[in-house]
């Protein structure tokens, strides 16, 4: 499992684009949520 060092959040009008990049900078959570349904840091596991 990959440790999400960095989080980026796109606040959009009706979607949240999430980026998370793990220690070595590559990719560990690409997605997109509507404002209600962006979970928790500690539900955050890649």
């Amino acid at each position: 499992m990959r440790t999400i060092v960095t989080l980026g959040i796109d606040l959009a009008k009706n979607v949240f684009a999430l980026h998370g990049v793990d220690g070595a900078g590559k990719p560990v959570l690409p997605t997109s949520a509507r404002p209600p349904q962006i979970p928790a840091p500690e539900d955050l596991t890649a």
